[in-house]
């Protein structure tokens, strides 16, 4: 599968997919065989191989491979900020980010891939989820992986990052658990060893027949005495959660003893009940306070109504003197509306004279008004005219100017002609030379195709007339190959006479004859010196042969044809292995031709390439040259120099004029300006005195004294003289109500006076609060005597009398008495149980270690018999398949051939990769070998940074030719820190994978040079080329040309 189209939207660097769409094709539609893409560092190359990994894979390798790194990096972030890594954080919202690939397979030619949101993690990519193993993994470089695995130092570590590729982490993490498991095997072995000793040491030999004995009568005793339903009878394969549950049991019984205590405790509160201590009230007292409290509750009613009406007294002389207050402040408000009236008249003069004032100011104002308006208008118009003058005076010196340049125009125009003269003779002569190159170059691609033919016939047996003279080398390769064929041609003959010879003689003793037959045709087949019947062994083929050949169960007839035969296919092996032997010494010939040729066909191609794009360097020039003498005609208007100079002379006679009519217009408009300024100010002056002059009205006493009586009492209403005399007359009506209350109030004081003559309010209020302590105490000891009975005997006596009362205490009385004496003695039973079971628990104790010491020999055996073998042989097939997977993943005879191409170290040629897994921590060492095999080195000690980086180079490349779906490679940014000499047999060796190999390689590279020596050295014509630029971030150059 090739790649055809790359389109991208809102990913990483890219947004916009207008500007980020890569077009892998050549003119003619097909995929491009080679790739070049040019940018900076930081436009986007890396993002652009992130995508088409995206694309295909849905995710990106490289991020998992620094996982860790790009961790750290995000704890530097918000928390509630995301770490955007695969969509452009400053696309616009509603953009959706997303890889189209298109490709050149007809049952997938197109691959859409949108990007969807994981969750509430630190990055936009998932990093919970690891990446499933992918074939196009194989065809896209890792830099940061491959360099991570030359250059690190320890073995393991370089194994760890190996180990890191997705389809190997699963076997490894599997490996690495089978190890683990090894190890908590043994330990498991060894701790079960330990156990079994110390079981040993517990068990003890304990008579334990009669003290079950004991034990269990005494169980039967107390479930027959006591009802004891929950205790079970014992016997020596009682387990331990048995005899714990037995000790449970007397536990809580024993504590259930504590019941005896509780027993005594509750006759002691019946004796409290009867007859009282120092905390507690008697039954006889509770029933004497109540009735206190009855007797106390009635004066207090008799006491509260006395105290209300000295509360009524009070409050009657309080509105007694608020009635005197509001009074006197009616009467000073009446003789202030008496003076506001007398000044009322004063007030009017004085509102009309401030009325007269506001109108004159009003009419200046509008004067004022109208005048600035008129300014304004003026002042517009002059700047219209200045306008008007400066555009005459610009297109004055314009026309000036260009009168002026005409002279140097003229000598201009005449240069432009003779270089455009100049310029069409060197275009033709280019031509020219484009012609005769292009028909050698056609002679010498005949001439290659001739070879190719010649090569191809060769295969097929045909073989080219060429006479001694012309080439005395081929004219024997041909020769002898002829007289090979003859002799093979009459071997056949030979063979096929014998075949139906010995056909006739089979018939003779047909069986042995098949027998025989067959056991010599397995070993003409297999050209083996061990006999395929008997399995013995001879000194070599020919010595077998003759045995078989000899053998007596055939006649002599027989064996002589078979001899022949043989000897006949002997000589056709012979024959045959020469004449292809002829025929590739004959090809390699043709084939030296033709590589000679072939270079030189490229190199013509190339030269004829730059002629031709020196021909389109004149042509770009041609026309520039032209498009400035159309310029110039386009400045003369299309008109003749006499003709232009004479039409400047007119424009400016024209604007001459104009500007005479203007400047005596601007003399008049100022005249007018200045007038209006001055009528302005005088307006603001009258404005500012009139202004004062209302200010002195303002503050006059009497005008304020009106004001501020109407704003205080009346600020809704207008001021009106028939309001205040309103007023003056409602303060008289409201005077003359108060002196009524007031009057009335005194008389109602007196009377309860009267009343309340025989009592004091302090001896009533001393009465009623001694009364009410007294109850407060004794409905304290009523409430704690009935607390105390509902509490610690469970009697509610808030209903009873005192009869029924003391009836129920002396019931639970005698109740708790009797529960005294049966709790004590089911104490002295429990007690003795208790102690069988402290003496039975060693014997039991003694059994579970025998039970355990059974079970843990029978865990051991298992262990070594079964479980050992299968984890031992599970972790050698993990360990054999990594160690195979390693091996199969480098290709080392092709790294070894594709590092040769390069060449980059004149002694170290060899690459050898080895993995050892009989360390605790498994270890992947690289080496490279002399020429001599005499040492190896460790490359990232002694190799330079070219050196490793054409070594990683090699590697990748070897995994991505060995891919079966991907006819691709994509390569990003190969040629960092190699020297010209790399450079240069690097491109050799991507020339012979896409010519030879038939893959598309797409690269990226930083390197200007690197890119344009590229196209001189995979011409789009030859190698079906094709080469991209990235001009800024993100953006795809759209024509390089």
């Amino acid at each position: 599968m090739k790649f055809k189209k790359v389109e991208i939207s809102a990913f990483r660097i890219f947004d916009d997919p207008k500007d980020s769409t890569f077009d892998l094709t050549t003119k003619s539609g097909e995929a491009a065989n080679f790739v070049s893409l040019y940018a900076p560092n930081g436009f986007g190359k890396t993002s652009f191989y992130d995508a088409v990994e995206f694309g295909i894979t849905n995710s990106i390798n490289r991020f998992f491979i620094r996982s860790k790194e790009l961790e750290k990096l995000a704890d530097f972030q918000l928390v509630q900020n995301e770490v955007p890594l695969i969509r452009n954080s400053k696309s616009d919202t509603n953009r959706e980010t997303y890889v189209k690939i298109f490709t050149n397979n007809n049952s997938n030619p197109e691959i859409f891939r949108n990007f969807k949101k994981h969750g509430r993690q630190t990055h936009d990519l998932n990093f919970t989820k690891k990446p499933v193993s992918h074939e196009f993994q194989k065809v896209i470089l890792s830099q940061e992986w491959i360099a991570a695995f030359l250059t690190e130092q320890n073995g393991e570590y370089r194994y760890e990052k190996f180990m890191e590729i997705p389809e190997l982490s699963g076997i490894n993490d599997y490996y690495n658990k089978l190890k683990q498991a090894c190890s908590v095997h043994e330990n498991k072995k060894n701790k079960l060893k330990y156990d079994i000793s110390e079981f040993g040491k517990s068990i003890k030999h304990v008579d334990s027949e009669n003290l079950l004995d004991g034990i269990n009568k005494q169980i039967q005793l107390l479930a027959e005495k006591f009802g004891e339903k929950s205790l079970t009878l014992l016997s020596l394969t009682s387990t331990q959660e048995e005899i714990k549950n037995l000790k449970d049991i007397i536990v809580n019984r024993t504590i259930s003893s504590n019941r005896e205590f509780e027993l005594i405790q509750l006759l002691e509160y019946v004796d409290i009940a009867k007859s009282g201590n120092n905390s507690i009230i008697g039954l006889k007292s509770y029933f004497s306070i109540q009735e206190v409290n009855q007797k106390n509750d009635k004066r207090i009613l008799e006491i509260q109504p006395l105290l209300g009406k000295f509360e009524a007294l009070e409050k009657l002389s309080t509105e007694v003197e608020n009635v005197k207050a509001i009074k006197q402040n009616h009467i000073d408000n009446k003789n202030r509306v008496i003076k506001v009236i007398s000044d009322f008249e004063e007030y009017e003069r004085l509102l009309k004279d401030l009325q007269e004032k506001d109108r004159t100011i009003s009419q200046t104002e509008t004067s004022r008004d109208d005048t600035n308006k008129y300014l304004s208008e003026l002042n517009r118009t002059e700047i219209e005219l200045r306008s008007q003058l400066e555009t005459v005076l610009k297109e004055l010196e314009g026309l000036a100017n260009k009168k002026a340049k005409i002279p140097e125009m003229k000598v201009e125009y005449e240069r432009l002609n003779n270089v455009i003269q100049k310029t069409e003779i060197e275009l033709g002569e280019k031509k020219e030379q484009v012609e005769a190159k292009e028909i050698e170059q056609r002679k010498l691609e005949n001439t290659i195709t001739d070879l190719r033919r010649i090569i191809e016939e060769i295969t097929n047996g045909k073989y080219p007339q060429i006479s001694k003279d012309e080439n005395p080398e081929i004219n024997e390769l041909v020769q002898n190959l002829k007289r090979s064929e003859q002799l093979l041609s009459d071997e056949k003959r030979t063979i096929n006479s014998l075949e139906s010879t010995i056909k006739q003689q089979e018939a003779l003793n047909q069986t042995i004859s098949d027998f025989i037959k067959a056991g010599l045709s397995i070993v003409d087949e297999r050209q083996s010196s061990t006999c395929p019947l008997c399995e013995q062994k001879y000194d070599s083929y020919n010595v077998l042969v003759e045995k078989i050949t000899n053998n007596k169960a055939l006649d002599e007839t027989l064996k002589t044809l078979l001899a022949q035969k043989s000897k006949s296919e002997l000589r056709i092996f012979e024959i045959t292995t020469g004449i292809k032997e002829s025929r590739k010494q004959l090809s390699d010939v043709y084939g030296k031709q033709l590589d000679g040729l072939s270079i030189k066909n490229q190199d013509g191609m190339q030269s004829l390439e730059n002629v031709k794009q020196g021909i389109k360097v004149i042509e770009v020039e041609l026309n520039l040259l032209k498009q400035k003498i159309e310029s110039q005609k386009i400045n003369l208007n299309g008109l003749s120099f006499d003709a232009f100079e004479k039409q400047i002379d007119e424009s400016t006679i024209e604007a001459d004029k104009i500007r005479t009519l203007l400047i005596p217009k601007l003399a008049t408009n100022k005249e007018a300006i200045d007038k209006s300024k001055e009528l302005i100010n005088s307006f603001k002056s009258k404005i500012e005195l009139l202004k004062k002059e209302i200010e002195v009205l303002n503050k006059n006493e009497k005008y304020l004294t009106v004001t501020d009586w109407f704003n205080e009492y009346l600020p809704e209403n207008e001021i009106d003289r028939e309001l205040l005399i309103q007023k003056d007359a409602s303060l008289a009506e409201d005077i003359r109500q108060l002196v009524l209350k007031e009057k009335e109030i005194v008389e109602r004081v007196n009377n309860i006076s009267q009343q309340l003559s025989s009592f004091k309010r302090e001896n009533l209020l001393q009465e009623e609060s001694e009364l009410k302590k007294i109850i407060h105490e004794n409905d304290t000891k009523i409430s704690g005597y009935r607390y105390f009975l509902k509490d610690k005997l469970d009697i509610d006596s808030s209903q009873l009398e005192e009869t029924a009362l003391l009836k129920i205490i002396e019931e639970k009385q005698a109740k708790y008495k009797a529960d005294l004496t049966k709790t004590k003695s089911s104490n002295e039973e429990y007690q003795k149980l208790e102690k069988y079971s402290d003496n039975v628990w060693p014997f039991l104790q003694s059994e579970q270690a025998k039970l355990n010491l059974a079970n843990a020999i029978k865990e051991l055996d298992l262990l070594e018999q079964k479980v050992e073998h299968v984890i031992r042989e599970e972790r050698d097939k993990a360990k054999a398949y990594l160690d195979n997977r390693i091996k199969n993943f480098f290709h080392e005879d092709l790294i070894n051939k594709l590092y040769h191409k390069i060449d980059p170290h004149p002694d170290f040629k060899s690459v050898e990769f080895k993995a050892n897994f009989d360390t605790d921590n498994p270890r992947l060492d690289v080496f490279v070998r002399n020429i001599k095999n005499e040492n190896t080195l460790v490359p990232n000690l002694y190799f330079s940074t070219a050196q490793i980086n054409i070594l990683s180079l090699s590697i990748f490349l070897a995994t991505a030719l060995n891919s079966k779906e991907y006819q691709c490679i994509f390569i990003d940014d190969p040629i960092q820190s190699l020297d010209s000499i790399n450079v240069l047999s690097t491109i050799d060796l991507f020339r012979s994978i896409v010519v030879n190999e038939g893959k598309q390689v797409i690269l990226s590279t930083h390197d200007e040079n690197f890119h344009n020596l590229l196209k001189k050295k995979m011409p789009e014509e030859l190698f079906q080329s094709k080469f991209l630029e990235l001009e800024s971030f993100g953006k795809v150059k759209s024509d390089l040309n």
